[in-house]
């Protein structure tokens, strides 16, 4: 069994607090099968570690430092790199604010031992010379982040799981004319506040920041899931990412106010305990990890 250490000091420091969700069940599920992981927000290690980087390479200085590391030792430095975006959402690759965001990430893939991606991969298969050394990863069910639903005390109808953005405040508009109490985690909130947020949830809504993004967020499904919240998915063609509608009211955007009220007339506490149990049954992250870490050179 390998040591994996999720390295992250390419990242700002702020921006720790929103990954979370994408880590947590990743580094859990690796546990689960038998890995041993630590997160590093400093230093490299070399052979028999497994470093994991999560893509954020807007430092060019460091994209230099990784690649010559690289180079002059070779296989005795493995990493990987864990992918979270679209490559084809321009405002988040393409963003100005970012610039060599895109170049620095085809370098680095270029090099890298294997890559796992948490949207579908064929965008990112196109940019490696060997695209058997890209796997999708999905994101599923691990003991050890489920949460018992709270006996009562559900005081927010409707959560809005992220960053009040113009659709997302529509909707909340909506929700709130309708008489729902509605409550986002503005993106940014540490754990404690958002699991006792999911904690008060009678539903989490999961709404796409603008129309032309292709993909839902799953690790925001994947974490209401874990709570045994019912989730209102926005419904798209998402490819890949479908396998996480078996277990939400998924609707398209139009219809999805509508699907609110009703799911919250009815039964929105029973619906999450039920789609939290299909969840442990249906998706379990170990066997979901098993064709990234074969991807990766290991077993589990």
């Amino acid at each position: 069994m390998a040591k994996f250490s999720f390295y992250l000091n390419n990242h700002p420091s702020g921006s720790l607090v929103t990954i979370g969700d994408i880590l947590q069940p990743i580094a859990a599920g690796l546990v689960e099968a038998g890995h041993s992981i630590q997160y590093e927000n400093r230093f490299f290690y070399n052979r028999p570690v497994v470093n994991l980087i999560v893509e954020f390479f807007v430092d060019s200085v460091f994209v230099e430092s990784l690649l010559e590391r690289k180079r002059s030792l070779g296989a005795d430095f493995v990493f990987g790199v864990l992918v979270t975006e679209d490559i084809e959402d321009r405002a988040v690759m393409d963003n100005p604010s970012f610039p060599g965001r895109l170049e620095n990430l085809r370098r680095v893939l270029e090099v890298a031992d294997f890559v796992w991606s948490l949207v579908p991969v064929g965008a990112y298969a196109r940019l490696v010379s060997d695209p058997a050394r890209v796997a999708f990863l999905r994101l599923g069910y691990v003991h050890a982040l489920a949460e018992k639903r709270r006996s009562g005390g559900q005081d927010i109808d409707v959560l809005i799981y992220g960053l009040i953005v113009p659709r997302r405040d529509q909707a909340m508009a909506e929700l709130a004319k309708r008489g729902w109490t509605v409550r986002s985690t503005l993106g940014v909130m540490p754990d404690y506040i958002r699991i006792d947020m999911l904690r008060r949830a009678k539903l989490v809504l999961d709404i796409r920041r603008a129309e032309w993004v292709r993909f839902n967020s799953p690790s925001r499904i994947v974490a209401a899931l874990h709570a045994g919240v019912a989730v209102a998915s926005e419904r798209l063609d998402a490819g890949d990412l479908d396998y996480l509608f078996a277990f939400t009211d998924a609707h398209y955007y139009e219809e999805l106010i509508e699907a609110c009220d009703r799911r919250l007339k009815d039964d929105p506490i029973g619906f999450g305990i039920d789609a939290q149990r299909r969840f442990r049954l249906e998706a379990p992250m170990r066997a979901f990890l098993k064709a990234p870490l074969a991807v990766a050179g290991l077993s589990g």
